[in-house]
């Protein structure tokens, strides 16, 4: 009985001193000392109940939730991986579109042979120059906002260049459609691991190192078939739709 009483009282001692001081014991929390001085005198449990607020912060009747993540995750869900993977071929669209009708945008609106090739690497230009601001903006937003506002973002802004009437207008719409390209690759491998299970990541994420490719071949392929259907202001639409 003296060593269980002795065993408690260290055990009390060492909660008390042992722990974190900014738990107010000291302080506004002193009138909890006196009730768990007494439930350790009736035993462990009850010490370890009125404990248990302090030493977590929680309330004495608030349970964690866990929120579901890659790490606990059982299984993958593939229809979001195959969605998320789209909006990457519609990010490599942005550059596709643009080699296969340059001829005809450049007659069609009057640019020079400079403003043809300035139009093709905007977007490089902006992920250069904007890459660190873009990644703390998707910090500060979140993973989901981000693609939303990338995808209709630049739906929008691809259907602006479609309807273009000058030159100067097409490369606005072209200096914009950087941040949707740049947010979709910032955002879509971060959520295509977010949505896999551990054993399947390896596998999504080299399928996400695959999209530029693919979105080329897959715009080279289907490009004539547009232009003949709708000339170069019909493939810059397709591409709209696509990422809406």
């Amino acid at each position: 009985m003296q060593s269980s009483t002795v065993t408690r009282a260290m055990g009390l001692v060492c909660s008390l001193f042992g722990v974190r001081w900014n738990l107010g014991l000291l302080g506004g929390n002193g009138g909890q000392i006196k009730p768990m001085l007494q439930s350790a005198g009736r035993g462990g449990a009850g010490f370890d109940r009125m404990a248990e607020p302090m030493l977590t912060g929680m309330a004495p009747h608030e349970h964690k939730t866990v929120t579901p993540t890659s790490e606990n995750r059982d299984k993958t869900d593939w229809l979001a991986i195959a969605v998320l993977f789209l909006a990457g071929l519609a990010a490599a669209m942005h550059f596709a579109k643009v080699a296969p009708v340059m001829g005809e945008v450049g007659s069609d609106l009057g640019l020079t042979l400079v403003a043809a090739g300035f139009a093709v690497s905007l977007l490089g230009i902006v992920g250069v120059v904007f890459a660190i601001a873009m990644g703390a903006l998707v910090a500060a937003i979140g993973l989901g906002r981000g693609i939303l506002i990338a995808l209709f973002g630049g739906a929008l802004v691809a259907a602006a260049g479609a309807i273009a009437p000058d030159s100067s207008t097409f490369l606005a719409s072209r200096f914009l459609e950087g941040f949707s390209h740049l947010l979709i690759v910032v955002c879509a491998p971060a959520l295509m691991a977010m949505h896999a299970a551990p054993r399947d990541r390896p596998v999504v994420l080299s399928l996400w190192g695959c999209f530029f490719g693919v979105g080329f071949a897959a715009t080279s392929a289907a490009a004539p078939m547009i232009i003949m259907w709708g000339g170069w202001r019909g493939l810059m639409l397709a591409h709209a739709l696509l990422l809406a």
